[in-house]
């Protein structure tokens, strides 16, 4: 063979007179070969041949067996190092065989549904506890248990709590080499800090062009009135003697008064810019809200108040910040009117470092200090809390509330450089957070130099 005609004269060079070559194979094709040579002519019989047949054959399945337990070592790395990484990610993973029977629930879908594993594994999951908690997702979990197809989403999951996530689904079958489904994997992953942003910039964009719009407003009704207070008294004076005409302009200038009241809650809205501010201790100006708001409520309704001492102050109008604190106290026993329950004020600081300020973007970097208010009361669903903030919104029946009181409150804090959110669930109650930015403390040393 011309092919191996190199070998040959390599061969002769080193003496070798004659040579034997044996495949190495194994069940599927030849991988290699082994080549013997010797010094003396016709070296190789029948019976060596037979011989080195068998040689190759224990080499080809020694040789095998070697890089099976080479690929089983790797393999087993892989599924040790994939098994760690599903364990450890932030997104939730659960499988289940092609029957629906879940084999396995990772940490974080647990912490996401709210239940232990141990009531997961093993469970169908027509059955499953998250599945009847969450209607849609269940749905296309089903759906591609018939379709045998992949399916994405974004669904609402409700965990044992109660409480709302946020969520995008991918739900995918497992093909084995033959082309049959082995299991289904679904990963979940929690959105919900990212749509409570979107929320936040698409209240703020709606509260700045109602501001705008509650400026013209505002404007143009407080010319009205004054003239209808201006005449109304110069009708007053006037028509002193006539009770009849009187009564009539007082009502009025009752009226028009209660007008203007409204108009300038609904002015505070939009209010730019610094009104009186100074270095105001928050804990004080809580405490004194409290202590009057306190006797207001019913007895079926308990205050309790956690306050971190020397928290600081910050740059502030003291009236306004007691005006946000009535107006979410006066929601919060509205919201308990009928059952009762625990009102919870808490005062603390909060440090939001510059890595972190991507979750506040309302805010600047710094020292700041939370105000958080929690009632147990009937709670909000998801649509109230879309727009809970809104002038004239409101949850309350007619004739119990204009509807200003919480897009005061938005107001007043925006205008402090601050930020206020809201979480809440129907039936377990809802808290209000408030970050404000802390003034720096001045040493003594500086006070001396002022």
């Amino acid at each position: 063979d011309p092919r191996y005609q190199h070998c040959q004269e390599t061969a002769k060079k080193c003496d070798y007179a004659s040579c034997i070559s044996l495949p190495l194979q194994d069940d599927e094709h030849t991988f290699g070969a082994l080549v013997i040579f010797d010094t003396k002519p016709n070296a190789f019989g029948k019976e060596e041949a037979t011989l080195l047949e068998e040689l190759a054959g224990d080499l080809s399945y020694g040789i095998k067996n070697l890089r099976l337990q080479a690929e089983r070592k790797q393999e087993t790395e892989d599924r040790l190092m994939l098994a760690a990484v599903t364990e450890q990610t932030s997104d939730g993973v659960i499988t289940f065989n092609p029957g629906g029977t879940i084999e396995y629930v990772n940490p974080s879908f647990i912490k996401l549904c709210g239940i232990p594993a141990s009531e997961g594994v093993g469970v169908s999951v027509h059955n499953f506890e998250c599945s009847k908690r969450n209607p849609e997702f269940y749905q296309a979990v089903k759906g591609t248990l018939e379709t045998k197809s992949s399916s994405v989403g974004r669904f609402v999951n409700k965990d044992r709590s109660g409480k709302e996530h946020d969520i995008d689904a991918r739900i995918a079958p497992v093909f084995d080499k033959s082309g049959q489904i082995v299991r289904y994997v679904v990963t979940v992953r929690d959105i919900s800090q990212e749509v409570q942003m979107q929320r936040q910039l698409r209240q703020a964009q709606k509260m700045e062009a109602l501001a705008a719009l509650s400026r013209g407003i505002g404007r143009d009704f407080n010319n009205i009135l004054a003239i209808i207070l201006t005449h109304s008294e110069v009708g007053i004076i006037a028509d002193s003697e006539g009770t009849s005409a009187q009564n009539s302009l007082l009502l009025i200038h009752k009226a028009a008064l209660r007008g203007k009241k409204a108009i300038k809650q609904f002015m505070t809205i939009n209010r730019q810019g610094e009104q009186s501010r100074q270095p105001v201790e928050v804990a004080a100006v809580v405490r004194t809200s409290m202590n009057l708001f306190s006797r207001t409520l019913p007895s079926t309704v308990k205050l309790k108040m956690d306050v971190t001492p020397d928290l600081g102050q910050i740059s502030a109008d003291p009236k306004q910040i007691h005006q946000v604190l009535m107006n979410l106290c006066t929601n919060a026993k509205d919201a308990m009117q009928v059952a009762g329950g625990i009102l919870e004020i808490g005062l603390t600081n909060m440090e939001i470092p510059i890595e972190r300020q991507h979750q506040y973007p309302e805010l600047s970097p710094g020292k700041h200090i939370k105000l958080t208010m929690t009632d147990t009361g009937h709670g909000m669903d998801r649509e109230a809390l879309e727009h809970i903030f809104e002038p004239f919104y409101t949850t309350k029946g007619s004739g119990k509330g204009r509807g200003l009181g919480l897009s005061i409150a938005y107001g007043i804090i925006k205008n402090h450089g601050g930020a206020i959110d809201v979480n809440s669930i129907a039936g377990i109650g809802t808290t209000f957070v408030i970050l404000l930015p802390q003034l720096e403390k001045v040493s003594s040393q500086q006070e001396k130099m002022l």
